[in-house]
């Protein structure tokens, strides 16, 4: 359901000559990446959002749909990097979203593999903490790390800012270098 959606996103913005839409398990073996085209060093770019909510530490959804999307073991995002690592070619970039209280966990799950980290906390509204971070990163860098200026998605008065607008709406560039 989730592909079929993404599908028609790309055509719906003009892209579905330019993007391919695959269903299946990050966990699954090199082989049956390679049954669906993906082959080891082949993609440019991968964009991911894993499961960042440790069922252990965190309320998990009561619903199903969003308790799978949502909700992954200690182990999940090692998973997805390594996975990453094997499907993009040397200096490939990887962005990916996670938990802002985790850092530390997106830092040992990149180490060794990539490096150029660049983040960019996500927060609420101007007085809260971030509460995500999105990350660009890219395979084999030795550059060092940026942390930019943080993402404010919505005002005092709880309404998005001009800057998380233009992102969602217009399709402006996230400041991710």
């Amino acid at each position: 359901r989730l592909a079929a959606l993404a599908e028609d996103n790309a055509r719906l913005n003009g892209l579905a000559d330019r993007v391919r839409t695959v269903a299946l398990d990050v966990a699954a073996r090199p082989r049956a990446f390679a049954a669906q085209g993906l082959a080891p060093a082949a993609a440019d770019r991968v964009m991911m959002n894993p499961p960042y909510n440790d069922p252990v530490r965190h309320h998990v959804s009561p619903d199903l749909g969003r308790r799978a999307a949502h909700t992954g073991g200690a182990e999940t995002l090692a998973v997805w990097c390594r996975v990453a690592a094997r499907l993009l070619a040397p200096g490939g970039g990887l962005t990916l979203i996670w938990r802002a209280d985790a850092l530390a966990d997106v830092r040992a799950a990149l180490a060794g593999r990539f490096g150029g980290l660049t983040l960019l906390p996500v927060h609420p509204r101007p007085d809260a903490a971030a509460i995500r971070i999105l990350v660009g990163t890219v395979k084999g860098s030795r550059a060092p790390l940026v942390l930019r200026p943080g993402l404010i998605l919505n005002d005092d008065s709880g309404r998005p800012t001009p800057t998380a607008e233009a992102i969602l709406r217009t399709g402006a560039p996230l400041p991710l270098g």
